[in-house]
C-alpha cells in the first residue's frame, strides 16, 4: 500500500504579520561564514515613501542591466532612524544580541543598510525560460499577458529561510497608464554612465492600486488577495513590491514594443 506524501506548504507573506524577519550571510575575514537574523516590523507604505524620498537621487541604474540597480548611500540618518524604529532583534548565529553588540556589528557590517536595501528591497523578478514559455503561448495569452513574478526571502517562525514566489496579476495598461508611468519618474543622465532616477512615489503608488487586480503569494489573514477582497489587501502591499512589479510590467512592455520581449 502506497504511504501518502505529506505536500509541503508553499510559502507566503502575511500582509497582517506583526514581524517579519531577514537572514543574511556574511564571510569572517578569517573566511568563515556566520548568520545573521534581523526580525523586524513591517513598515507603513508612507513611511517608507518618506525614507525613499531622503534618500532620493541615489537609487542609480547599472549601465548595461536595465533591472539591476546600483544603490548608493543616501541619508544615513534617515536610513538608521528607520532600521531601529523597525527592528525587533537582531540574532547573531543564534544569539540575541545586546544593543551594544550590535552596534559593534553594524559597525563592521552595515546591517542597518543590508536590512533596507538586500531585506525590505531584496525583490528580484523570476525569469521564465523564454523556449519554454514560448511553446505554451496562445493568441490570449500573448494578448494578456500582465502577471509578473517576482521572489522575496523571508525566514519563518524557526528561523530558516524561505523564497515566497510573488505573482501580481494586472489589468492590462493603456497609453493613458503608460503615460502616468513616465512622468511619476525624472531620469536624470550620468557622464559615468547609467544614470539616476527620481521618483513620484505617491503617483505610483496609485498606479499600482488602480491596475492591480489579484496577487498570488500574499495572503490577508491567511486568505488570498483576489480581486474580490481588494479594498482589504491593496494598501498593505509593501511599496517597494509595488514598484518592482510595475518597473518590470512596464520595463516588458517597453521591451516587446522594441522586438526584445
Amino acid at each position: 500500500m502506497e504511504t501518502m506524501k505529506e505536500e509541503t506548504p508553499v510559502p507566503v507573506y502575511e500582509l497582517t504579520a506583526e514581524t517579519i524577519g531577514f537572514l543574511f550571510r556574511i564571510r569572517h575575514d578569517s573566511g568563515k561564514p556566520f548568520a545573521v537574523h534581523t526580525k523586524m516590523k513591517p513598515y507603513d507604505n508612507r513611511v517608507m515613501i518618506q525614507l525613499l524620498k531622503e534618500r532620493a537621487g541615489f537609487m542609480q541604474q547599472a549601465k548595461d542591466d536595465f533591472d539591476a540597480w546600483d544603490v548608493k548611500d543616501g541619508s544615513v540618518v534617515a536610513g538608521r532612524e528607520f532600521f531601529d524604529a523597525h527592528k525587533v532583534e537582531v540574532s547573531l548565529n543564534g544569539t540575541v544580541l545586546t544593543d551594544e553588540q550590535f552596534e559593534k556589528l553594524d559597525a563592521r557590517y552595515n546591517i542597518r543598510d543590508a536590512t533596507i536595501e538586500h531585506g525590505y528591497n531584496g525583490i528580484h523578478r523570476v525569469l521564465a525560460d523564454p523556449e519554454e514559455e514560448l511553446k505554451k503561448l496562445d493568441v490570449d495569452d500573448i494578448l494578456g499577458d500582465t502577471t509578473i513574478r517576482m521572489n522575496f526571502s523571508l525566514t519563518d517562525e524557526k528561523g530558516q529561510e524561505q523564497t515566497v514566489i510573488i505573482e501580481h496579476a494586472f489589468d492590462y495598461p493603456n497609453a493613458m497608464d503608460s503615460l502616468a508611468y513616465e512622468r511619476a519618474q525624472i531620469q536624470q543622465g550620468l557622464r559615468a554612465g547609467g544614470f539616476r532616477v527620481a521618483y513620484n512615489h505617491e503617483a505610483l503608488n496609485t498606479l499600482y492600486n488602480k491596475k492591480i487586480q489579484a496577487v498570488l503569494g500574499l495572503v490577508i489573514n491567511g486568505q488570498p488577495c483576489t480581486k474580490a477582497n481588494k479594498d482589504e489587501w491593496v494598501d498593505l502591499v509593501p511599496y517597494l513590491m509595488k514598484r518592482a512589479a510595475l518597473n518590470f510590467m512596464f520595463t516588458r512592455a517597453e521591451r516587446a514594443t522594441r522586438g526584445n520581449g
